[in-house]
């Protein structure tokens, strides 16, 4: 009956529902864990709200997604119903099972007055989400101008990364904010004063900034510089950086360790990458390469066989053997690096005519052939010192590819 008529708008019948039992009054529905309060704003019911609160209504109470009210306010636009609930003590900053903070929504949505009013109630700009997403992060994606000017005068830290790695600027499709992010962080990363006038840049950055009214002292002061991660750094050496978030979600936080981990009695597999979301089996093969490969050089400071050595592109490489149409296949199934697919011929990593069919469905004979000699001839071009022959019958990867 209480939620009946908190839907309805029916002050009387919430009256008497409540008169007869005040303590039903945070009950949560079956379904969803809605409280009465959370469907009175749901409901847009103003006055419902007001009077639940009155009695006594628990603002933070969240529902089965871990939202609050002030979430479902924040999302929607109810200026006055988000300023009540902050009036009765909901938590600017709660989050819910996404990590997401009612500011987190404001900002998805762009909307200025909402996102002001939640940082003048002190939600703060920096609190990351599941996906290390921040409320800037969100402003930037929807390339809402006015957000992100009021996010910065209220300290929201530029140098930021999500766990893909990206900062907020890298989420931007509008050219124009996306380059006043970028200038700003340039600013922020050149300097290590307090003071905007001792920053030796260019007037015109100013200028930039000027134009979204960022206050720069009070970013420069509240920011806190993200360094680089050491994993970041070495998968961005490989050109495996859209991995990184996955792994560290998984706890494979150090590649060093990872390293080591390949030459113990228990390696990572395959099996291992697949069953924490690593889906292309090309990007799990050419990780567990590189992590061998950093074992190797670890132990016996081995050299890059091909360094100096000129490679082309998938595509151009496809294009160059007749064999353009299978550009898709590759990119899909991982095999977008064509360095490392010649580093791996060797190894048991490498491509052979079962991968090319299982993996890539490539089903026609002459055409791995013509892959795989390719291949081959290139890593036998890249090494320095000639112990490999392609005049010998050689075994690629497995032994059922033999290229003769």
């Amino acid at each position: 009956m209480l939620h009946r008529a908190c839907r309805s708008g029916d002050l009387n019948e919430i009256t008497q529902a409540l008169t007869s039992n005040i303590s039903m009054i945070n009950d949560k529905d079956a379904g969803l864990g809605w409280t009465a309060l959370y469907r009175a704003v749901i409901c847009d019911q103003f006055e419902v709200c007001e009077t639940l609160l009155l009695k006594g209504a628990d603002p933070n109470i969240p529902n089965n997604l871990g939202q609050i009210p002030l979430h479902s306010a924040a999302e929607s636009g109810q200026y006055s119903i988000a300023e009540l609930l902050l009036k009765f003590k909901s938590e600017e900053n709660f989050q819910s099972t996404s990590g997401d903070t009612p500011l987190h929504y404001a900002c998805m949505k762009g909307d200025l007055n909402m996102t002001k009013l939640l940082l003048e109630n002190n939600a703060s700009p920096n609190v990351p989400n599941i996906l290390g997403r921040t409320p800037l992060h969100n402003a930037a994606e929807s390339s809402s101008v006015d957000c992100v000017k009021i996010l910065r005068e209220y300290g929201a830290d530029p140098e930021a990364f999500d766990k893909k790695y990206k900062k907020p600027a890298d989420l931007s499709t509008d050219a124009r904010l996306s380059e006043a992010l970028q200038e700003y962080r340039a600013i922020y990363l050149t300097s290590r004063s307090e003071d905007v006038s001792e920053i030796d840049s260019p007037p015109q950055i100013y200028e930039l900034f000027n134009t979204f009214g960022g206050n720069l002292n009070c970013l420069l002061k509240e920011s806190k510089r993200s360094e680089k991660p050491i994993l970041m750094e070495w998968l961005e050496s490989i050109n495996l950086s859209e991995v990184y978030g996955v792994l560290v979600d998984s706890g494979y936080d150090d590649h060093t360790v990872m390293a080591r981990q390949m030459t113990s009695t228990m390696p990572i597999t395959e099996s291992n990458l697949q069953e924490i979301g690593i889906d292309k089996p090309g990007t799990r093969k050419k990780l567990l390469f590189y992590l061998e490969e950093e074992g190797r050089k670890k132990l016996h400071h081995r050299k890059d066989p091909l360094i100096g050595v000129s490679v082309p592109t998938i595509r151009d490489w496809l294009d160059d053997i007749n064999l353009g149409e299978y550009y898709e296949n590759f990119i899909k199934s991982g095999y977008d690096d064509y360095t490392a697919l010649v580093k791996m011929v060797p190894t048991k990593w490498g491509l052979c005519e079962e991968s090319l069919k299982s993996e890539l469905e490539i089903y026609d004979h002459e055409n791995s052939l013509k892959i795989l000699n390719k291949l081959q001839r290139d890593f036998l071009y890249s090494r320095n010192d000639g112990s490999i022959l392609y005049e010998e019958p050689k075994n690629i990867a497995c032994g059922k590819c033999i290229i003769i």
